[in-house]
């Protein structure tokens, strides 16, 4: 038989399945972070933390390398002094040597490059002074006593401000840490959500949720075997329909490993007797199946349930199709 019913959904057990399983996990992950929760405030300010931490760190950054050079120049300073006994003798001796070696550096592409005896003399001339004016400017130095000040001082507040970056590098690293942090938890909550939602839209797709739904209540006769034959392939049968007349009390076979099953199937609207029982056993040993079953979307009589009982049939009414079509039955 071919079953009329449109009921093959488009979500497959084993995707679901996968999907379930995905989504207990991401779960299992959002709960070893006590159920973080960031909100978009919250990252919104860590975002903001970050950009002023480092604008701040970019500020003392500058103002220590101001600071390393000015302890470079007084270093230098201090130099020259030990170098020259007469200040004003030291300045001179060395505005002429870095004139000299202006000269000497100039000369020669003048000689080359030149025609005119006049245009080299003026060329040389101009160097010599170009040279002296820079190195006087640069020899300009404060007063003893400022220059011992300035060598007290400068070294304190560079290592001063030396301290003040490190202090904010810290900060801005710890704020990169917090943004880091709420992220990762946005990130696993939102993984979680994505995928219980994922989980939930693949069961709503399912076959198993089409057959729940569908109005079996309704069913009789061959359209309930069908019906039933759909619920079995759900929970992994392999189904065969028996025929129509003469089928020796047995509707469908259903095959798992080496697992046979007599079912008869009942779409009755009233109460279904012991004879269904009686002919469903006596079918279970003409088909050679190790257990039979029958399936009402009605109820069973008290004498049903004492027959089946005595004869190791099981019987499965309205009540309980939604939990075999849960697999909680077979």
């Amino acid at each position: 038989m071919t079953s009329p019913f449109n009921l093959a959904g488009t979500a497959t057990s084993e995707q679901i399945r996968r999907a379930e399983v995905h989504s207990k996990t991401c779960y299992a992950a959002w709960q070893k972070i006590g159920f973080a929760n960031p909100s978009p405030a919250a990252l919104s300010n860590a975002v903001i933390a970050r950009a002023e931490s480092r604008l701040r760190y970019g500020q003392v950054k500058r103002y220590v390398f101001k600071c390393r050079l000015q302890v470079l120049v007084v270093r230098a300073l201090y130099r020259f002094r030990s170098f020259s006994k007469f200040q004003e003798m030291g300045k001179i001796a060395l505005g002429l040597t870095v004139a000299t070696l202006g000269v000497l550096a100039i000369l020669p592409p003048l000689l080359l490059v030149s025609t005119s005896l006049k245009a080299t003399l003026a060329g040389i001339a101009a160097t010599v002074i170009i040279t002296t004016s820079l190195a006087m400017l640069l020899l300009y130095s404060p007063s003893d006593l400022r220059l011992t000040q300035l060598a007290t001082d400068v070294p304190i507040r560079h290592s001063w401000q030396s301290m003040q970056a490190e202090a904010v590098r810290r900060e801005l690293l710890q704020a990169e840490l917090d943004l880091t942090g709420l992220r990762k938890e946005a990130d696993i909550r939102d993984r979680y959500l994505r995928a219980r939602d994922a989980w939930e839209s693949a069961k709503l797709r399912s076959k198993k949720d089409a057959l729940l739904k569908y109005d079996w209540r309704s069913l009789a006769g061959v359209d309930f075997e069908l019906f039933l034959g759909e619920v079995f392939r759900e929970l992994g049968f392999g189904v065969q329909f028996t025929k129509t007349s003469r089928d020796q009390g047995v509707d469908l076979i259903l095959t798992r490993l080496q697992e046979r099953i007599a079912v008869q199937a009942k779409g009755y609207s009233g109460s279904v007797g012991n004879s269904a029982v009686m002919e469903v056993s006596a079918g279970m040993n003409f088909y050679q199946c190790r257990r039979a079953i029958v399936v009402t979307n009605s109820y069973f009589t008290p004498a049903a349930y004492d027959l089946a009982r005595a004869n190791a049939c099981s019987l499965i009414d309205g009540s309980q199709i939604p939990a075999l079509i849960n697999g909680h039955i077979l």
